[in-house]
């Protein structure tokens, strides 16, 4: 109950990766599975998956089981997760965009309509850090260019308000002055000479990584959310306040932000290690 429908089609699909796991290995009712049925499926995930997604698959299973096995519904006598821990998760060093790829990937937007609207999410996602499924359901109404404020809906349907500076500022009114439509939505699919319609998450997603296969962009995941963590380190690196970015981003905790930060730390290290090589300082 209360959940959204992004928050609902993650569970469904999810689960359905697991109940298909299950079945294969002959769990076919809830009450048949086990801890040894769970580490199986782990185990599983991990051949594939990163460790940010097996924990996703995990905590998302996890809650299905704990539902179900709820004082209220009792549909199971006990989950099978009472007794396991959650997969570790690696503390990787998130990798982020330079400037210049930014730079080369707005390059790649053409001037006309769709070439100013990708333009302007990439504007978008760079300056204030949003995610995918905010970015969707942004409305004319919510946009403030004056004031350079934009509303959104984050996780758990909490409302934030993040900022943006002039470049985008310029780039949505640039957008904005050619839409021609009655459409609520800020991002739509399609010029004035049609009817347009809202952008879907899958379509937000595809102009980022079209654009970012376009510029010649490598080893980095391509995607709107790479975007998201550009926006974190380069304003962690412009001095940005821990605090500011994590209300910014919508974190609940400063954990995810102290991550954008180690990614800083690690860079700064590696530019600055001549400075201090004990062996270079082995010659002097």
């Amino acid at each position: 109950m209360g959940k959204s429908p992004n928050t609902i089609d993650t569970y469904r699909i999810l689960l359905s990766d697991f109940v298909r796991f299950a079945n294969s290995i002959g769990a076919t009712r809830p009450g048949e599975i086990s801890e040894e049925h769970i580490v199986a499926y782990i185990i599983h995930k991990r051949k594939t998956c990163g460790g940010v997604a097996v924990a996703t698959y995990y905590n998302h299973v996890r809650a299905w089981f704990n539902w179900m096995a709820s004082p209220e519904r009792r549909i199971i006598d006990r989950s099978p997760f009472a007794t396991l821990k959650t997969p570790s998760i690696p503390k990787t060093i998130i990798k982020p965009l330079t400037a210049e790829q930014i730079q080369q990937m707005l390059e790649c937007c053409p001037d006309y309509f769709l070439g100013v609207r990708d333009k302007t999410i990439v504007l978008l996602f760079y300056d204030s850090g949003l995610r995918r499924s905010e970015a969707v359901n942004i409305k004319l109404d919510d946009v403030d260019i004056k004031n350079g404020i934009i509303k959104v809906m984050g996780k758990g349907a909490k409302e934030r308000r993040v900022a943006i500076g002039e470049e985008t500022r310029r780039a949505l009114t640039m957008y904005l002055l050619r839409r021609t439509d009655s459409q609520p939505w800020l991002f739509v699919t399609r010029d004035r000479a049609k009817d347009p319609e809202k952008m879907s998450p899958r379509a937000i997603y595809l102009v980022v990584k079209r654009l970012m296969q376009r510029a010649g962009i490598t080893g980095v995941k391509l995607g709107p959310h790479t975007l998201r963590h550009s926006f974190a380190t380069a304003s962690i690196r412009n001095g940005a306040n821990l605090f500011y970015v994590q209300s910014l981003l919508g974190h609940s905790t400063l954990n995810m932000t102290r991550r954008y930060a180690a990614t800083v730390d690690s860079e700064e290290a590696i530019k600055n290690h001549k400075n201090f090589s004990p062996a270079d300082r082995l010659r002097k």
